[in-house]
């Protein structure tokens, strides 16, 4: 059963959804080592040498202009990857899908966040006069109802005043 307390929770989670992949497409063009993962050292070093190590190797590698340079690794050292692949995870379209996901928790066609996938003339036209009718409309006449009930005083209503939003031209079809 859909209730309002199980709409809150689809849209407050398709938000955060997408708000931790914006954050991690953030941070992985932020930090720029891709894939993260492990310096294999045959030895043993340090408290200081893996300071050094860490600071010398992040001030290389790291960041979006050092994005995907060569690692060059000395003394034996080893490259083990730790962390999937963006493609992998499919990070591009679990974006896609958040953008449609959030779009359809308040009612607004995909075309109209951009999302063009599955959109043809037809559907598009039909899917705005869907979204005017039953998603808009409903709005602003609830808007219309609450400025003449509480901006206009009953003098100026006696006097033919009220408000209106005028949607007509939206509403025209294909001619």
């Amino acid at each position: 059963i859909f209730t309002p307390a199980n709409r809150d929770l689809a849209w407050r989670e398709s938000i955060g959804l997408g708000i931790a992949a914006e954050r991690f497409g953030a941070n992985l063009y932020a930090n720029g080592v891709k894939p993260s993962g492990v310096l294999e050292h045959p030895g043993r070093l340090g408290e200081v040498a893996v300071n050094n190590l860490r600071d010398s190797f992040s001030g290389k590698y790291a960041g979006l202009e050092n994005s995907s340079k060569p690692l060059v690794l000395e003394e034996g050292m080893k490259w083990t990857a730790l962390s999937i692949d963006p493609t992998d995870a499919q990070f591009i379209e679990t974006r896609k899908f958040q953008r449609s996901e959030i779009a359809g928790v308040f009612r607004v066609p995909a075309h109209l966040v951009n999302d063009l996938e599955k959109a043809t003339f037809s559907n598009i036209e039909h899917s705005t006069l869907d979204f005017i009718i039953h998603s808009l409309r409903p709005w602003l006449v609830r808007w219309e109802q609450a400025i003449n009930r509480d901006l206009l005083s009953e003098k100026d209503r006696a006097e033919g005043y009220y408000a209106e939003f005028l949607i007509d031209g939206l509403l025209r079809g294909d001619f």
